[in-house]
């Protein structure tokens, strides 16, 4: 239901054909690399990783444009329990490519249960729940080089919060370290090697955005 929701949201805000310039994507991406180095995640890791984003493809790619709601996630969804789906705290509007709001929203679902020690052992929504979504979506280009680089930043920019999150707790700094090292950076790991892997798939010259 909010899959088809979305859909006509978007269709509503369509603000038409336009351009996204992948190489400020690029950029906030390093940047996010950037800041978790302070949260002491990898050096190695962090390095190697700026070398291969910077080795990605950009450029400029054709988009389809709408708006898209910055606050997007399944867990400020509530379902009233007769037929209605309400949408908390939306957050701001701004001009994007409709597939933004569908890669934030798919990983808010893979964090779901994010806070429960589950998490830690692998628990995530069952790919029904992403598949359920993308029906009541529609048709749209998942692997093309725009969505990637989206994804990629989407991982990144969660990551970053996920630390920020931590250093607010009144923990002891050892235990905050604990935490991270075990709960936060495999999983965010795992999703960023996965977004990189992406790109291996994507021809060489520029995608075609619907």
């Amino acid at each position: 239901g909010f899959g088809r929701s979305l859909r006509c949201f978007h269709k509503a805000t369509d603000r038409g054909n336009g351009q996204v310039d992948l190489n400020i994507e690029r950029s906030k991406v390093l940047g996010y690399l950037e800041e978790l180095g302070r949260y002491k995640v990898s050096a190695e890791h962090l390095d190697r990783w700026a070398r291969r984003i910077q080795a990605l493809p950009a450029g400029v790619e054709p988009a389809h444009l709408s708006l898209s709601l910055k606050g997007i996630d399944v867990r400020n969804l509530l379902w009233n329990g007769r037929g209605h789906l309400i949408a908390l705290d939306p957050g701001a509007m701004k001009c994007a490519t409709p597939e933004t709001d569908l890669v934030r929203f798919l990983m808010t679902v893979k964090i779901l249960y994010w806070g429960s020690l589950s998490f830690a052992y692998g628990r995530r929504p069952g790919a029904a729940a992403e598949r359920a979504f993308l029906r009541g979506y529609g048709p749209w280009r998942g692997s093309s080089r725009l969505n990637t680089w989206i994804k990629l930043k989407e991982v990144l920019k969660h990551w970053r919060m996920a630390w920020v999150a931590i250093e607010l707790k009144s923990w002891p700094g050892f235990v905050k370290q604990i935490v991270g090292r075990t709960y936060v950076d495999p999983f965010y790991t795992e999703e960023l090697e996965d977004a990189l892997q992406c790109f291996n798939s994507l021809p060489m010259g520029p995608s075609t955005c619907r």
